[in-house]
């Protein structure tokens, strides 16, 4: 949205949980904090084309990428307790891979792939979708489906994102889900279903426990939508001109 120095190491930076909080409090704290940290980061990014615009986690700033991978190594630190006392619970396999993800985005791609988070990453929301594919809005539906679909070849795969993201908004129609389904579309040339997801997304009121990023979630479907318009001649989107 995911990295390690060695393959169970703890970077020296993250801090320790706060003692009053539980390690499942702590991680759905910092997973919040990242999550919303992501969103954020992508709105600053400055485009007037509508692909930049859907690609904007490849033209993050490097303070931004910076800042995700602090976050994403804290979270996946707090997941990895989670997942040592609570084996069995879905939060510690789905903020794996929501994290993993995070660390990802302030990586890039080339040292994700050198890392091993893309194999990582799978683990640990297929594990989740085992325990509880509905859990935070189809969270592990949401992370497998916006993953193989943003994945560069030969980890991608686009019919099985399309296949998990449509089983995320049957389930939770949020406005998360809704933006994710949309980008997929948009990368697979379907503008009108790209455009008609990004609509769902602003206007849908279905709250889950992704609400509280709802409101970043839809400002990033409005900017998507602002500078979306009918299929040029030959069918090649266009770029409205900036109000």
């Amino acid at each position: 949205a995911l990295l390690f120095v060695a393959a169970c190491a703890q970077p020296e930076d993250v801090p320790e949980p706060p003692p009053e909080l539980s390690p499942i409090e702590h991680l759905l704290d910092v997973s919040l904090e990242a999550r919303r940290a992501y969103f954020d980061h992508l709105l600053k990014v400055e485009a007037t084309e509508l692909e930049r615009i859907v690609e904007a986690r490849e033209r993050l700033s490097k303070e931004a990428r910076e800042d995700l991978a602090r976050r994403g190594d804290i979270g996946v630190a707090a997941a990895r307790t989670v997942i040592e006392q609570h084996p069995e619970r879905v939060e510690g396999h789905l903020y794996l891979a929501a994290n993993l993800g995070v660390v990802a985005a302030g990586k890039g791609n080339a040292a994700a792939l050198f890392g091993g988070i893309p194999g990582k990453m799978r683990k640990a929301y297929e594990r989740a979708l085992e325990i509880d594919r509905e859990y935070d809005s189809a969270g592990a539906l949401r992370i497998k489906g916006s993953f193989l679909g943003e994945a560069p070849w030969p980890v991608g795969d686009a019919k099985e994102a399309l296949e998990a993201l449509t089983e995320a908004v049957k389930i939770a129609p949020v406005a998360e889900n809704h933006l994710m389904l949309g980008d997929l579309h948009f990368r697979q040339g379907q503008q009108d279903e790209a455009v008609a997801c990004w609509h769902a997304a602003v206007e849908t009121r279905e709250k889950g426990v992704s609400w509280r990023v709802d409101g970043r979630v839809r400002d990033l479907a409005r900017k998507r939508l602002a500078i979306s318009s009918p299929r040029a001649p030959g069918g090649e989107p266009t770029s409205l001109e900036p109000q």
